[in-house]
């Protein structure tokens, strides 16, 4: 098995709330060109005025959950003011920003909380687009943001962890998102991406060792089942996106290729993550394993295949087992 590690993926990434991979310190543009945003046409929500009171008097527990509700909501300053979630901590009905937040000499307290509001969508956009490179480079610097935004309203983040935004990108954009060009390609992609993230992320499990392997007896490979890690994903497109994802992330001249069906098995090793397509049998036969499947009904499902050659299937399962042990596919035998 030919397989790919993908330069970007080598090394430990944490992911919190703080930025990520250096890319913090990044100006954000100002405005989404077109983009209907929060609600509101023409990029970034619109400033409400609203006629300013007397200033209010809160704990600053209650201003910082305020605040945080009103600036994350996907529906703009406006519903944030006016959702419950903001209201549970300070409610003065409308012109409530006012009288929390302080004008400055240049911007209201509308355009004040605006600049927080624009800065936490933008660095959750950021976010999806270093999770989804060969995405957002082949959606474009226009269709990318309007697709993201559109997700981050359908999925707002609701955890304290970043790892967890992004998880249904892939099916928002197969059958969520509007108006999508080469929705199944971009789909495809999106499902590779977020599946390296998984494998990434996965837990830590020590394969079996050669000496491990020796000490089982023949006789047991008849009713026993392998473990698989659950640092592995195999995964069946309809785009052939791996060397095309390949080609992007290297900055090789691309072009989309026809639609044809792909095979791919992602895993990971010493902390790197490798793809790499497998053929229809080799495929079948680790699905297989991986849903709890003996040796025997591995087999069985793999002679069901049009075309099934014996000779040759037998033939070849010792180099691939040593080969799918040696990249700790298998972790214990149960």
């Amino acid at each position: 098995m030919s397989a790919r590690r993908d330069k970007h993926d080598a090394g430990r990434k944490i992911r919190g709330a703080a930025p990520r991979r250096g890319r913090g310190s990044e100006a954000a543009p100002a405005r989404i060109e077109g983009l209907v945003f929060a609600g509101h046409a023409g990029g970034l929500p619109k400033v409400e005025s609203t006629r300013p009171r007397a200033p209010l008097r809160a704990g600053l527990e209650a201003v910082e959950n305020w605040m945080q509700a009103v600036i994350t909501n996907a529906g703009g300053l406006g519903d944030g003011e006016r959702s419950a979630d903001a209201r549970r901590h300070i409610d003065r009905g409308a012109g409530t920003i006012e009288q929390v937040i302080l004008p400055s000499r240049n911007q209201s307290s509308r355009e004040r909380l605006q600049i927080y509001a624009n800065a936490y969508f933008w660095r959750l956009i950021d976010i999806l687009g270093e999770e989804y490179p060969t995405v957002r480079q082949t959606a474009g610097p226009r269709q990318f943001p309007r697709l993201a935004v559109e997700y981050l309203k359908a999925h707002p983040s609701r955890s304290y962890s970043l790892n967890f935004l992004s998880v249904k990108f892939p099916e928002f954009v197969r059958s969520g998102a509007t108006r999508l060009p080469r929705r199944e390609f971009l789909a495809d992609i999106a499902t590779v991406e977020r599946s390296m993230e998984d494998v990434f992320d996965a837990p830590d499990v020590k394969p079996l060792t050669p000496k491990e392997w020796k000490r089982i007896p023949m006789s047991a490979w008849m009713s026993k089942r392998l473990r698989m890690t659950p640092a592995m994903r195999l995964l069946e497109l309809r785009y052939p996106v791996n060397e095309y994802i390949s080609d992007v992330r290297e900055g090789r001249k691309v072009e989309f290729p026809r639609k044809a069906e792909q095979r791919l098995i992602i895993f990971r090793r010493n902390f790197s993550v490798w793809r790499a397509p497998l053929t229809p049998i080799r495929f079948k036969l680790l699905s297989a394993l991986q849903s709890g499947a003996t040796l025997p009904e591995a087999f069985a499902a793999c002679a069901a295949l049009k075309g099934f050659d014996a000779e040759k299937f037998t033939g070849a399962l010792k180099e691939w087992f040593q080969g799918w042990a040696s990249d700790g596919l298998f972790c214990g035998v149960e």
